[in-house]
């Protein structure tokens, strides 16, 4: 079928189309169009690397979202809605963390905790569903659970990652840890 209504890049002989114009699922992310982009030019310029496989990347990868408000939303993977309605309700076969800022020493050191927490969904099995964070930083940190997500980490590996004290970032590490 056409690429194009797969909400891949639209690659055709006489151009390329990446971004708004495509039929992505409704994203309209300048990060993800940035990424279509990326992905329809080594598409066209590297052919014969798409064909014979390796390590390329996915154009249906997981797409961090950051809404710019204060606090900031960030979110990837999974919302606890759609786990709810692939996996059922808490408990049988996935769980919630949730870690609240008011327990994150560089946040109340710096009075900048209200409302603010990181959630993540993890499958019993113990992969990253999604997660959402919202804080002052969530764009900055939202990286991390993409990572878990999209290269389907367990959050036992995630929890033995070092990551450094106080800082932002530590909240999702004591999310992992939870988990």
């Amino acid at each position: 079928g056409d690429i194009h209504q797969q909400g891949m890049p639209h690659v055709e002989p006489s151009g390329v189309a990446a971004g708004d114009c495509c039929d992505n699922g409704g994203d309209m992310s300048s990060h993800y169009a940035g990424w279509q982009a990326f992905v329809a030019t080594r598409s066209a310029l590297l052919p014969w690397f798409l064909r014979w496989g390796g390590d390329q990347p996915s154009i249906f990868t997981v797409v961090p979202r950051v809404v710019y408000t204060t606090p900031e939303v960030a979110s990837c993977g999974l919302s606890e809605g759609l786990v709810r309605r692939f996996y059922g309700p808490p408990g049988k076969r996935w769980h919630r963390v949730r870690v609240e800022w008011s327990a994150q020493d560089r946040a109340v050191a710096e009075m900048d905790y209200e409302g603010s927490f990181v959630e993540v969904f993890v499958h019993n099995s113990g992969r990253v569903l999604g997660g959402t964070i919202v804080s002052n930083r969530a764009g900055e940190m939202i990286s991390e659970v993409a990572i878990a997500v999209n290269l389907r980490l367990l959050v036992k590996d995630l929890a033995m990652t070092l990551h450094p004290y106080p800082s932002y970032s530590f909240s999702v590490h004591k999310a992992w840890v939870e988990a």
